[in-house]
């Protein structure tokens, strides 16, 4: 087997494990993550036994519906989800827009590295074909096929991520409030204190010091205390 072709099976069985791993640690039945996704239970049973793959559009919608990051299917660890419970509102499963938008940046960022689909077959070892139809938008991508494709004509996966609808609004407010989520308790506790907003306050304020100003006020500090 063609080692880029055994990189491909691989990651279709991790990709399938941290499907399946995700899902149940939310609590959430096949039926329900198909459902969000926009595919059948026969296919998302396929896909968690890496059978086959979820295209981007897919995985967004479950990252979503389990309020995950969709770049934690980039990785390889179990992940604990931001909130105890997974949301109730659930994406559009229609992806032809989503899937259209793919193929032409695909194409474009193609045609921009000046590579003809000929060479970009051989760079992949994807079949000619296959990929004249991910570009003219007649079958939704792999995702493993979308990270050789993209790696080949110089994109980040996160470049081809949704920045609008709903999963994209969503994973624009984590985004902004992940590294607040990420803070020890004790720390969460009394940033979310109303009583403790002047000492945020000042905080704020002595970060915006110079050193040598910072090292005058801890001088005169230190006098008054002498």
């Amino acid at each position: 087997m063609d080692k880029k072709q055994l990189l491909l099976r691989l990651r279709r069985k991790k990709m399938g494990l941290l499907i399946a791993d995700a899902r149940q640690a939310a609590g959430r039945s096949l039926n329900d993550c198909a459902r969000a996704m926009g595919v059948s239970q026969d296919q998302l049973k396929a896909i968690e036994t890496g059978q086959c793959s979820p295209s981007l559009p897919e995985l967004e919608a479950f990252s979503f519906y389990l309020n995950l990051p969709v770049e934690h299917f980039w990785g390889s660890q179990p992940y604990k989800p931001l909130e105890e419970s997974s949301k109730e509102e659930t994406p559009d499963p229609s992806h032809a827009a989503r899937n259209e938008e793919i193929s032409q940046l695909l194409r474009a960022r193609r045609e921009e590295a000046g590579l003809s689909l000929e060479q970009l077959s051989q760079q992949t070892f994807l079949p000619l074909e296959t990929l004249q139809t991910y570009e003219a938008g007649e079958e939704q991508i792999p995702v493993p096929e979308l990270e050789f494709i993209a790696q080949e004509i110089g994109l980040r996966m996160e470049d081809l991520i949704d920045p609008s609808g709903q999963p994209g609004n969503w994973r624009a407010q984590i985004g902004s409030a992940r590294p607040l989520l990420e803070l020890p308790d004790d720390v969460k506790k009394f940033i979310s204190q109303p009583t403790n907003l002047p000492y945020i306050e000042l905080a704020m304020r002595l970060s915006s010091l110079s050193s040598d100003r910072l090292r005058s006020i801890a001088e005169g500090i230190l006098e008054i205390t002498l």
